[in-house]
């Protein structure tokens, strides 16, 4: 890490990170947090505090913590990607969660479309059981083929599982965008976005 000074900035500043992380954690606003800062291409501040899961077991926060930014993923990724496919004519609003997932049993969930996906419009909950533990494209297809929809189609959330379906667990290949583009999703949103 570099000196504060040596990239103009106050160290004395930096050091009120600390109290107030640690009061935001003491008030539950939080259960941790990793701060770091950078200017001029250095890094001047670089701490965890707290705890990265409270259940169910704690773990104590480290500077190295992957944080799951999906709310930010939906309309940044997820929205983008699905609109750049339907730019180059690889996907369609109104294409069918069955054309791409042919493996799902309930014919009703097979009309649902990508269109009511992203309006939060397909009949589904807002997200799978996070009770229930899955990895990879086959988990999460087996984990969607016990989904059933709650609402008529027009109503209800979907956008979570979509974007599980799109980005799933970082390792796997995604289904509609890994579908739609015939590349692997990190290739993808290298080149294309």
């Amino acid at each position: 890490m570099a000196a504060p000074g040596s990239v103009g900035m106050n160290a004395a500043k930096l050091d009120q990170i600390e109290q107030l992380v640690l009061a935001d954690i003491a008030d539950k606003k939080l259960p941790g947090a990793v701060v770091i800062v950078g200017r001029k291409g250095k890094i001047v501040y670089r701490k965890a505090f707290g705890n990265r899961s409270l259940v169910p077991t704690v773990e104590k926060m480290t500077v190295d913590t992957i944080f799951d930014v999906a709310s930010l993923t939906k309309p940044v990724a997820t929205a983008t990607s699905i609109m750049i496919l339907i730019e180059q004519g690889k996907l369609r609003l109104n294409d069918t969660v069955g054309k791409f997932i042919p493996e799902i049993d309930d014919e009703s969930a097979k009309r649902v479309t990508i269109l009511q996906l992203l309006t939060h419009t397909s009949g589904y909950r807002p997200d799978f059981d996070l009770g229930e533990k899955w990895t990879g494209r086959d988990g999460m297809l087996a984990a969607l083929k016990k989904e059933k929809l709650r609402a008529r189609r027009g109503r209800g959330l979907f956008i979570r599982i979509l974007g599980s379906l799109c980005w799933g667990d970082y390792r796997s290949r995604r289904l509609f965008v890994w579908k739609a583009s015939t590349s692997r999703i990190a290739r993808f949103r290298s080149s294309e976005c």
